[in-house]
């Protein structure tokens, strides 16, 4: 559908179309466009990423739901998006954009132990901000 061909190989780096990538080098939050979304059954789950969204918000410049974790990885791994997080999601949803984040330079890191697979992804620097603001927001909820 966009015409575009994400490549990663362990220890060769990541490619779009051909032309390496890497993440973006932002390093403050409130200057990130960040990407997320929301578990298939959201309606039905009180646990539905929700109450991170809405606590997200007012800390980024700007937030955006594109509907498949796998291309909000690669988006980014190659800068387009600074950093990313979801809960509820299978390995199968994030297996190939792991890979191209780090291999773009990135990290990609696991936030919240209730449940399957709940990732957050950026650089070093920006994942390890949206890892504690979503750790916050957990603690509220204990």
């Amino acid at each position: 559908v966009t015409d575009q061909m994400f490549v990663a190989v362990k220890g060769q780096g990541a490619t779009l179309d051909g032309r390496a990538i890497s993440v973006g080098t932002k390093s403050e939050l409130n200057q990130c466009v960040l990407a997320s979304g929301f578990p298939y059954d959201r309606a039905k789950t009180a646990d539905n990423n929700s109450r991170e969204f809405e606590a997200m918000v007012p800390k980024v410049r700007g937030l955006r739901r594109l509907g498949a974790a796998a291309y909000d990885l690669a988006n980014v791994a190659a800068g387009v998006m600074d950093g990313y997080w979801e809960m509820c999601l299978g390995l199968w949803d994030v297996a190939a954009g792991t890979l191209l984040v780090e291999e773009a330079g990135g990290v990609v890191l696991a936030w919240n132990e209730d449940r399957e697979v709940a990732i957050v992804a950026g650089n070093p620097v920006i994942a390890d901000q949206i890892h504690g603001h979503l750790m916050a927001v957990k603690g509220e909820k204990l």
